[in-house]
């Protein structure tokens, strides 16, 4: 949390410079995370929020900044994990990246239900993703899954 909190502090450009430097660090085997550091590295810098009239006289901004500690579980090899891991810790501050290694039910477990913990992230199993939306609900975190693409249940296509 200590990571966080001088994390915060630093504006939202130089937070995005150094997802783009990242992204320069990586290897084309990861074309996806690339892009998606490039992406989100491009949006950080932006400082932008919304106005959201709640009455005939009153007006409330609303702008998006980071969250805190998030608990991620990528469906990648784990050694590729530990090497993206380690170039990202060539333009982070010591403590904002850190990898946990480990069975879901012992690392995952643990992850999800850690009360600094303040948003959720997993890919795999449909069964997996039911208990980390059932930890995210006791603690009312917000949750993002990609459940089930390869061993799941095929839903019928729409025409």
């Amino acid at each position: 949390m200590a990571a966080f909190e001088r994390r915060r502090a630093v504006p939202p450009r130089e937070r995005g410079l150094a997802m783009l430097r990242v992204a320069d660090d990586l290897k084309a085997e990861v074309r996806g995370s690339i892009d998606i550091l490039r992406y989100f590295g491009g949006v950080a810098q932006e400082l932008k929020g919304e106005v959201v009239p709640v009455s005939e006289l009153l007006l409330v901004y609303h702008r998006r900044g980071p969250i805190g500690v998030v608990g991620d579980r990528p469906l990648n090899a784990s050694l590729c994990v530990l090497r993206m891991a380690e170039l990202r810790a060539r333009h982070l501050p010591p403590g904002v990246l850190n990898v946990v290694i480990g069975l879901g039910e012992e690392a995952g477990a643990a992850l999800a239900q850690r009360p600094n913990v303040r948003r959720l992230s997993f890919t795999g199993s449909i069964e997996a993703g039911k208990l980390i939306m059932h930890a995210a609900a006791d603690r009312v975190v917000p949750v993002s899954l990609e459940l089930g693409a390869r061993a799941g249940p095929r839903l019928p296509r729409l025409r």
